[in-house]
């Protein structure tokens, strides 16, 4: 939640400078973008190292010990949480581009990807079946929302 909330408020202040620096220079926004990404990627980096090394003992503190077994599944659900911060960027980059139809395809995409693979790997592998889900959801519409948000970039250029 902590990291939804940090996610959230970056991608509202980021916004309007987006757009800002877009209307003046292209190369400005994706500078932008760009170190934005960089500092999410390491931030949701730490948060996958430090839960695959304190996410046993964290657990079983706050959970107990039914749940100490659970810190593989912890450190995947922070890839998740790592993706979905990613593609808040690209969400607000886009918007910042005036490319709004095509997020409601993205996010038809990660719909189809989390249904897709709960259908198959939640009776098969249970708790790793839904924490499969929704990584490759998260990473789906991550990668999905980076890519038109490259291809727009590469537009911008052809049309300058």
């Amino acid at each position: 939640i902590a990291m939804t909330a940090v996610s959230t408020a970056l991608c509202q202040a980021v916004g309007p400078r987006f757009g800002r620096a877009l209307a003046r220079d292209p190369r400005e926004f994706r500078a932008q973008l760009t170190r934005l990404l960089a500092g999410s990627i390491l931030f949701g980096a730490l948060g996958v190292v430090a839960a695959a090394f304190v996410g046993r003992p964290l657990l079983t503190l706050v959970y107990g010990h039914d749940y100490a077994g659970l810190g593989g599944a912890l450190a995947w659900m922070m890839v998740a949480g790592a993706a979905l911060h990613v593609r808040g960027l690209f969400g607000t980059a886009l918007t910042a581009m005036r490319s709004l139809r095509i997020q409601a395809a993205i996010s038809a995409l990660t719909l189809a990807v989390a249904v897709a693979t709960a259908i198959f790997a939640i009776p098969e592998h249970g708790l790793t079946g839904a924490v499969a889900a929704t990584v490759s959801a998260a990473v789906a519409s991550a990668a999905a929302a980076g890519l038109v948000v490259l291809l727009q970039l590469r537009r911008m250029q052809v049309e300058r």
